[in-house]
């Protein structure tokens, strides 16, 4: 991280930086490197006010990109904001990155009392759509693919007899039985019954009285 600071009688400006990266690697030798870079710049003065900031990640070759700047002069006062994507993802056609960015503004100018509204704009919607809807449609046909391959089928098919093998294989009916014979063996061998339960309760009693004969006798 970095940290700048400017000041001057009528003026303060400042701007700090904040990068990290992780690294992980995973199995089959995939590694997933992730990198945050932010940066805010703020200027202070009589005359303006200012603050930028930038967002920026990176997950391998995808990046997102968030500019936010708000600001105040002597002719308007508005705030900025956009967000860019750059991935491949969408990208049926080539591994090169593609870019959709999105924006939009809320500005006031004094001079002229007028409003100016802008948000969201979505600069490359057509392509982002039609994007999504080949990645869409390429997902679905692949899925179908692998239904519809025959060594795939053949397992499906045979699903329903694996899983009652299995279950017959589990003997569960006969775990239950084998479980109810020791619990009713084990409740004929080690029979409880009040009067013993009374008795045990009447030793621990003197016990305990005793316990405390015996400190007050210490004390």
């Amino acid at each position: 991280g970095k940290l700048l600071l400017r000041a001057q009688p009528l003026a303060f400006a400042s701007s700090h930086e904040c990068r990290a990266s992780v690294t992980q690697q995973l199995d089959h030798s995939f590694s997933l490197e992730t990198t945050f870079d932010n940066k805010m710049d703020t200027v202070l003065s009589p005359q303006e006010q200012k603050t930028t900031l930038r967002f920026r990640s990176k997950m391998n070759e995808h990046t997102f990109i968030e500019d936010i700047s708000v600001y105040n002069s002597v002719d308007r006062i508005g705030m900025e904001l956009s967000g860019t994507i750059l991935t491949n993802i969408f990208n049926t056609d080539s591994t090169d990155n593609q870019e959709f960015t999105i924006s939009g503004f809320l500005k006031y100018d004094k001079i002229t009392n007028i409003h100016i509204i802008q948000f969201p704009l979505i600069e490359s919607l057509p392509l982002f759509l039609e994007n999504i809807k080949v990645f869409v449609v390429s997902i679905v046909e692949s899925f179908q693919n692998f239904i519809n391959n025959e060594e795939v089928r053949a397992k499906l098919e045979l699903l329903p007899q694996h899983m009652t093998e299995f279950v017959a294989q589990l003997n569960i009916e006969s775990k239950a039985m084998q479980l109810k014979q020791y619990l009713c063996d084990f409740t004929q061998e080690y029979v409880f019954s009040v009067e013993d339960v009374e008795a045990t309760l009447s030793n621990l009693r003197l016990t305990f009285e005793k316990l405390l004969a015996d400190l007050t006798t210490y004390i």
